[in-house]
This record gives structure tokens, sequence and C-alpha cells, in this order.
């Protein structure tokens, strides 16, 4: 690591029962440890509820699977310039998070507003400008990461 150089730091980590109450939970997280005044407040937790809502939705399920983790830090930088959002669940090695591209026009919303789901990675890349990404560990568990800009 170069001299000076800042090293992210975690600033919370917690583990949600994996059930249709996470993505409130995940909102609620985020909103007590960034403050109701941070200025990326509002994106972070719409990030939040989207990916946890994916994890509850696409993880296998089965005896202790039941759980998704949230971290949040701040990213890299002299000066703090984005939130590091993780979460991570026990996996589905069949399933991969799709970016399907936004609309550009709002008249071209209307079909994806009639259909459930399909639209949560896309938003998380776009509020990210394009800073996500996913991996499995040794585990098989799912870990989708973003930065989220401080605007």
């Amino acid at each position: 690591m170069r001299q000076g150089a800042r090293v992210p730091r975690r600033l919370r980590c917690t583990t949600l029962r994996q059930d249709q109450y996470a993505p409130h939970r995940a909102r609620l997280a985020v909103r007590s440890w960034l403050g109701s005044a941070h200025p990326a407040l509002h994106d972070t937790e719409l990030v939040a509820s989207e990916l946890v809502t994916n994890a509850v939705r696409h993880a296998l399920k089965g005896p202790g699977r039941d759980w998704v983790r949230l971290r949040l830090g701040e990213g890299l930088g002299e000066a703090v310039s984005c939130i590091r959002l993780v979460v991570t669940d026990p996996g589905n090695p069949m399933s991969e998070p799709e970016c399907l591209p936004l609309p550009a026009d709002w008249n071209d919303w209307i079909p994806h507003m009639r259909r459930p789901g399909g639209m949560g990675i896309a938003t998380v890349a776009a509020i990210c400008e394009g800073a996500w990404g996913t991996y499995l560990t040794e585990r098989e568990e799912r870990v989708v990461w973003c930065h989220v800009p401080i605007r």
C-alpha cells in the first residue's frame, strides 16, 4: 500500500433473517448507521433494499440458509467519496445477477412497471454509476458489492 493511502473503514455489519421484512430492516439499519442528514442516505437505503430483496428472492433456501449479511463502509480515497455496500447471502450457483438496461424515456417505463421485478440491479448500477460487481466465495456464498457516490 502506498504511503498515506486511506484504508476503507467498515462502519457497520449486520446479519438479517432472510424473509419478506429483510429489505425494510436493511433500510432501517442503513438509516441508523449513516444518520438522517447523510447526503448519500436515500441512495444507500434504496440500493441496500434492492440488493437484500434480490438475496431473499434468489438465494437457495434450506436449513442454515435463512440469512443475508449487510456491510457498510467508506470508500477509498483521500476524501471519502462513496459508501461501500456489500450484501452476502448463502448463494445460488445457478443464478447470476443480471443488469437490464434502464429505459431512456419515461414512456418506455410503462411495460417495465407492469411486470414484477427485473429492474433492481439496473437501478443499483445507475445509482452507483456502474461501480458494482458480484462473485461467489469458496463456500458458494453470493457477494454483491457496490459504491454509492456521496453527492
